[in-house]
């Protein structure tokens, strides 16, 4: 669908990954909240929660950036 949102908005396609950043976000915020039952221990596992998908979305960009970098004339050819 990004795909497809971009070739109809080409001046404006960073929009389209910053608003993928927010809609991950929110549905992983609203992950942990689900999980934890209430607001306290909701609470009390939010830092732990935010430090998981910050390391988990780093190992990702950087595994990405990789095959990007590796591809990159064939990505972009």
């Amino acid at each position: 669908q990004a795909n497809e949102l971009e070739k109809n908005n080409q001046e404006r396609f960073q929009m389209i990954g910053a608003s993928l950043l927010f809609a991950a976000a929110r549905y992983n915020t609203y992950l942990v909240a689900r999980a934890n039952g209430n607001k306290e221990a909701f609470q009390d596992k939010k830092n732990e929660a935010k430090e998981y998908f910050i390391e988990q979305f780093t190992k990702m960009l950087d595994d990405n950036i990789a095959d990007y970098e590796a591809n990159f004339d064939k990505y972009r050819g």
